[in-house]
C-alpha cells in the first residue's frame, strides 16, 4: 500500500495512559498558571487534546487508607479498589501536573478514571470529555458534595443561580459507558471515579 493511502490510525488513550503511567511522568501539553485570586493556580492546555484523549495520571504515595488524618488533604484521592480503600498522596508538588487540575460540578472537560493495567496497582488517569483547544483550563469533577466552594452561600456571592434552573441548565458532557469504550485492551480495567 503507497504511503498516501495508508490511514493513520489513532492509538488508544489506553495505551498512551499504560505507557505514561509506566513511565511515571506526565505527557508534554500543560502548564501551571495562576487563574485568579479566587481559584489560585491551575493546570492549563498548551497544545490541542481531542475528546476521550488520555491527559495525565494523577500521581504520589499510593497507600491503603486509614482511619488516619490526612496531614495535607487537599491533594490526596481516596478511592476503592478490589474491595480496599486506597489513598493517593500528591502533596509533593513535584509529583504530577495532574493535583494542579480545580474541580468544576457543572462544566467539567476531563473525568478521573481508575485503571489497572494487567491487574496491577490502579492508576487514576484524567482523560478529555470534550475536544481541547490550546490555552483551556483542565477541570473534572471531585465528585465531593460538600466542598466549600460548592455551598450556596459562595454561589450567590459570585452571583451563580442556586435555583433548580441551574440543575436543568446543568450539561456534563457525557463518557461512552465503559462496555461500549473501543480499543481497550482485556488486560485493562477501567471505574470511572465520582
Amino acid at each position: 500500500m503507497a504511503k498516501s493511502q495508508r490511514r493513520n490510525r489513532r492509538i488508544s488513550p489506553y495505551h498512551i495512559a499504560e505507557r505514561w503511567c509506566g513511565l511515571g511522568e506526565d505527557q508534554e501539553g500543560f502548564e501551571k498558571k495562576f487563574i485568579n485570586d479566587d481559584i489560585g493556580h491551575g493546570l492549563v492546555t498548551n497544545k490541542p487534546f481531542l475528546k476521550g484523549d488520555f491527559l495525565l495520571e494523577y500521581r504520589g504515595i499510593l497507600s491503603i487508607a486509614d482511619d488516619q488524618d490526612d496531614e495535607n488533604a487537599d491533594y490526596v484521592f481516596h478511592f476503592s479498589h478490589k474491595s480496599t480503600e486506597y489513598r493517593i498522596d500528591a502533596s509533593d508538588s513535584n509529583s504530577c501536573l495532574a493535583r494542579w487540575v480545580n474541580d468544576d460540578h457543572v462544566h467539567p472537560n476531563s473525568i478521573m478514571k481508575k485503571v489497572a493495567f494487567d491487574n496491577n496497582s490502579p492508576h487514576l488517569c484524567l482523560f478529555a470529555l470534550v475536544d481541547l483547544k490550546e490555552g483551556v483550563e483542565l477541570t473534572y469533577d471531585y465528585g465531593v458534595k460538600n466542598l466549600p466552594w460548592r455551598q450556596p452561600s459562595l454561589e450567590k456571592e459570585k452571583n451563580i443561580p442556586s435555583s433548580p434552573s441551574l440543575e436543568k441548565e446543568k450539561t456534563i458532557p457525557s463518557s461512552p459507558s465503559l462496555e461500549k469504550e473501543k480499543n481497550i485492551p482485556s488486560s485493562v480495567s477501567i471505574e470511572i471515579l465520582n
